[in-house]
């Protein structure tokens, strides 16, 4: 079986332009290469973490080589310079020079050169000398021997690093110790010499020079040619090795060195095991990325860091990145293509069901899918070709039905286009006449009724009149005043009487049938009540040459119609007598403000003219030559000059006019001087009313209160004598009358009293 319908292929195509086979794509891969992305990463970071721990522990191994290397080099120094000191000849010598107490004494000279050399010779070491200089301080800081004369007699007393070697064996880091040294740093080592009672008799100290720390220094360079390492003093001073100059100068700290190190000086804590280094990441003099360790040296009292530059502690780490992120889109490529292969065999069997749906949909219902699996895919063509075999079956028998229905939708929809064009139409028709004439003809041309007739109720609500019909017999029906008695005559009667609805699907059965000869053809008749609020004002037949030809949709639309007519007819009505109202309160109020004027004119100036200088009441030949000038247009030009003469009106009443004049060697009155003038004297009219009308206002309040007086004048006597006389003179003088009568009436016993003033 194929059935034709109307193809929509193409927006189909156009709208589900997708493939799931693409969408799988689109789930896969990036979940895929965001896996790859992520397993890559973690194995670089991984990588660089173990690398960061190696790169630690070696620098610790370093720090901790170098430290020892320190140690042990202070030791020495230590252990030799106080091997020297308690030398049974170096002490009588020592002693004796030290009982010498003249500086200059001749004696003095061997016995210094005897101490002299006793140090050198007890501190040399593998054919190197510990140290390079030697003094012999007194208790009093004064330096009494020394390996250079230029230093003898010098006190040191003053100074903070003698106060800290003065009583006591041992070795500190000085960086420009003055007055001996300038701009170097050096290491004193010292031994204090006490007597058999324990009285300090002097202190020996060897110096030892910059060269001794900075070959230590460059001991660093075995653990890499970039490492540099240098020494952080106890004054926050940075000393390391100057690469050009290749010795040990002062450096300037970059921002992260300062702030990083300097602070660990003193929350360092150097005595507990593992704790002793601290690693971390900071830019060097340079300003380049660094892995640093920090250790603080007692021994010294200084700090101790190595740097290694990150390039070439993580360089072979970042030459593997490239080759990573090649091997992850490698990787990426080849599970795309499997990828891409496994979901075309998966998604082949629903693109097979598609194409198969799209043929169904396109009109083809003989086509079936093929049932070849077992699965859901298998399941969901099984489903589709039952419900194809039914949506067939269904198809044939919708056919018909949405035939039927559609000329029912057709035929309703111009019934509901008619209804609301006679609700334009009778918005726009103020004519009750001309709205009950066009309803008829609308009816009839959309509808089809060969007769359609509108009946209104008289006032005594006794007969059903016709107003308005469209067919031939309604015109002679209209020309005969055709009328029908509420409850009595036919359809219409039996509507207007019971306010329902009455359909005779058959006139000849249909009791209340009313057989009229100016419509013989009439097999079938419906007459709709016309209500405004629940009240009965007329109504609408409509007759048909065909038996049962109102349905239940087309009685519905037209008691819509109806009820829109009904409306329209009231408000067709309360519109005329609106106008009317108003058109008589008009006349009313016009009547009563020209009156206003008259009275208000009794006794006032009509008419003022201006002179040039100020306005003044106008004369009588002002007054004349006014009256002259309204006779003519209302722009005119005479040998007196330009003239403008304007009414002044308010709502259609003139209350007077006004004249303006320009001499004739001036421009004539143009049309934006009518428009002006205009506008001037409409508000002259309005202000003159407004005046007039205050005017009376207070003379009525005035009158109010003088009746009010003389009221209450009367009220305070209960004497009707004493009440005349009040009354009298009161009038007397509110009015200034020269004669007053007040006259009781009488009845024939009583005589007349006459009151007079």
């Amino acid at each position: 079986m194929s059935i034709t319908t109307d193809s929509s292929s193409r927006p189909l195509k156009q709208r589900f332009r997708g493939r799931l086979h693409n969408s799988f794509l689109l789930a896969l891969l990036p979940i895929s290469m965001v896996l790859i992305a992520i397993m890559g990463g973690a194995a670089y970071l991984r990588a660089r973490t173990l690398l960061e721990e190696q790169v630690s522990a070696q620098l610790s191994f370093n720090m901790q080589s170098l430290t020892v290397q320190i140690d042990k080099w202070l030791t020495t120094k230590t252990i030799r310079l106080d091997l020297a000191v308690r030398g049974e000849a170096f002490r009588e010598t020592l002693d004796d020079a030290l009982a010498i107490n003249d500086p200059v004494d001749p004696a003095l000279v061997p016995l210094s050169e005897i101490i002299l050399y006793e140090l050198q010779s007890a501190t040399y070491k593998g054919g190197d000398l510990l140290f390079n200089h030697f003094l012999v301080l007194s208790p009093e800081g004064k330096i009494l021997i020394s390996t250079r004369p230029d230093w003898e007699g010098i006190s040191l007393a003053d100074k903070e690093y003698y106060n800290a070697i003065s009583n006591k064996a041992m070795s500190i880091a000085v960086y420009t110790p003055d007055p001996l040294y300038s701009d170097q740093i050096t290491v004193l080592t010292s031994v204090p010499y006490y007597d058999s009672n324990n009285t300090l008799r002097a202190t020996i100290v060897g110096i030892s020079s910059s060269i001794s720390i900075q070959n230590i220094l460059q001991e660093v360079i075995r653990f890499h040619p970039a490492a540099q390492s240098y020494i952080i003093t106890a004054n926050d001073e940075f000393i390391g090795i100057e690469p050009y100059k290749n010795e040990l100068t002062l450096l300037q700290p970059s921002d992260q060195q300062a702030e990083f190190l300097l602070p660990l000086k003193d929350s360092y804590i150097y005595d507990v095991p593992g704790k002793q280094y601290k690693v971390l990441s900071l830019l060097t003099f340079e300003e380049t990325p660094a892995v640093a360790i920090y250790t603080w040296l007692p021994s010294l009292d200084i700090g101790l860091v190595i740097e290694l530059p990150q390039e070439a502690a993580f360089g072979q780490l970042n030459a593997l990145a490239p080759f990573t992120i090649i091997m992850a889109g490698f990787v990426g490529v080849l599970l795309g293509a499997i990828t891409w292969i496994a979901t075309q065999r998966l998604v082949q069997p629903l693109t097979e069901l598609t194409y198969t749906t799209e043929q169904f949909a396109q009109g083809n219902w003989d086509t079936r899918a093929s049932v070849h699996r077992n699965d859901e895919i298998g399941l969901l063509a099984y489903t589709f070709n039952h419900m194809a075999d039914d949506l067939s079956k269904l198809y044939i028998s919708l056919e018909s039905q949405v035939a039927e229905r559609t000329s029912a939708l057709e035929r309703r929809g111009r019934q509901l286009e008619a209804t609301a064009q006679v609700a334009r139409e009778a918005a726009a028709i103020r004519s009750l006449d001309e709205l009950l004439t066009y309803t008829t003809q609308l009816i009839s041309e959309h509808f089809g009724f060969y007769h359609t007739g509108i009946f209104l109720l008289d006032n005594a609500r006794k007969y059903a009149v016709l107003l308005a019909a469209n067919s031939e017999g309604g015109q002679h029906m209209l020309a005969q005043a055709h009328k029908l008695e509420v409850g009595q005559t036919g359809v219409v009667g039996y509507v207007a009487d019971t306010g329902l609805p009455r359909i005779a699907l058959d006139v000849g059965a249909d009791a209340h049938f009313f057989g009229n000869p100016n419509l013989p053809t009439t097999r079938s008749e419906v007459a709709l009540p016309l209500k405004i609020r629940g009240r009965v004002i007329g109504v609408l037949d409509v007759q048909s040459a065909e038996s049962a030809a109102f349905a239940g949709p087309d009685v519905e639309v037209l008691q819509i119609l109806a009820d829109q007519v009904a409306l329209a007819i009231e408000n067709a009505r309360l519109l005329e007598q609106s106008q009317d109202v108003i058109q008589e309160l008009q006349s009313v109020h016009g009547e009563q403000m020209i009156q206003g004027w008259r009275q208000q004119l009794r006794g006032q100036t009509k008419a003022y003219h201006f002179d040039l200088v100020r306005v003044v009441p106008a004369t009588q030949a002002q007054i004349e030559a006014h009256d002259s000038l309204v006779n003519h247009p209302l722009a005119s030009t005479t040998e007196a000059g330009h003239i403008l003469t304007l009414p002044i009106a308010l709502r259609g009443r003139t209350l007077g006019s006004i004249t303006l004049r320009r001499d004739l060697d001036e421009n004539p009155w143009s049309p934006d001087d009518l428009d002006l003038a205009r506008d001037t004297v409409a508000q002259i009219a309005v202000a003159l009313d407004n005046a007039r009308m205050l005017d009376e206002t207070r003379r009525r309040a005035e009158r109010e209160r003088l009746v009010g007086e003389i009221t209450s004048r009367m009220q305070e006597t209960l004497n009707v004598e004493t009440v005349l006389k009040t009354a009298v003179s009161e009038i007397y003088e509110s009015l200034a009358l020269e004669q007053i009568t007040i006259r009781l009436a009488e009845d024939a016993v009583t005589p007349l009293k006459e009151t007079a003033a």
